[in-house]
């Protein structure tokens, strides 16, 4: 559980209601639950992974309830972070650095870019008198999101691409970015080796519905990321010159 002091006073409510919840388990376990039950209220009911949900509710017995409350916060805190169209704020990415530094738990080992420095390394990249539009833009290892978001908040109207394959940090990136309003995809994938495991579509309906949604990728033939990665390691495959093996001589 992490300490009132060490956690900033926009969350204090936020972790209050978290430590109600991990009474009944460990801080990563109840994120990551936390994470998993939250997603599943930005999709439609035919979406949802109800093997998962049914799993969290018989785990936390009449402690489930405290998943909605802490939602309701989550919400809460966004609307009085984000000010005005131009920025951005990570909650989720801030509170699980907050709680992996007191815990042992290797499932929490990350620490993400300061919101800063994912500012500077946008405008340098992004020029603000440059428009930029309906543009692809990706992230092989996005952690909570927070590169894409400083860049949507810089450039919102084009699609961005999340990928990590830290799955914690994958459902961070689906949360965070369906928040912003977002669209692309988030994928729990090694980005290297190009192996997918899971990925979520980000508002795809947004413009239709006029709300935020999440529905899951199908399979890695709907995935963006696994095509763009695949391109570039046939590429690198083919620029890597074959060194023929055998005894070398100095002469």
């Amino acid at each position: 559980m992490a300490k009132t002091l060490d956690v900033p006073v926009e969350l204090r409510q936020f972790n209050k209601l978290f430590n109600e919840l991990a009474y009944y388990n460990d801080d990563s376990i109840v994120f990551d639950d936390f994470l998993t039950y939250t997603i599943s209220m930005f999709m439609f009911y035919e979406h949802r992974d109800i093997d998962n949900l049914n799993r969290i509710k018989s785990n936390y017995k009449n402690g489930f309830k405290g998943f909605y409350e802490l939602f309701k916060e989550l919400i809460n805190v966004m609307g009085k972070m984000i000010t005005d169209e131009g920025s951005w704020y990570d909650p989720l990415g801030d509170y699980y650095m907050i709680i992996s530094s007191r815990g042992k738990k290797s499932s929490m080992g990350q620490f993400f870019t300061p919101p800063e420095i994912c500012d500077v390394m946008t405008m340098l990249n992004f020029p603000k008198d440059q428009t930029i539009k309906c543009q692809k833009v990706s992230d092989p290892t996005c952690g909570s999101g927070r590169i894409l978001l400083s860049f949507h908040a810089f450039n919102p109207g084009n699609l961005v691409f999340g990928d990590d394959l830290d799955p914690m940090c994958a459902k961070m990136s689906v949360i965070n970015m369906v928040m912003h309003g977002c669209e692309g995809q988030v994928n729990h994938m090694d980005s290297l080796a190009v192996k997918w495991f899971k990925g979520w579509n980000i508002n795809p309906l947004i413009h239709r519905l006029g709300i935020p949604n999440v529905t899951p990728i199908k399979n890695e033939d709907h995935a963006f990321s696994v095509e763009v990665w695949e391109a570039k390691k046939n590429e690198v495959e083919e620029k890597v010159p074959i060194v023929k093996r055998g005894q070398l001589t100095l002469f």
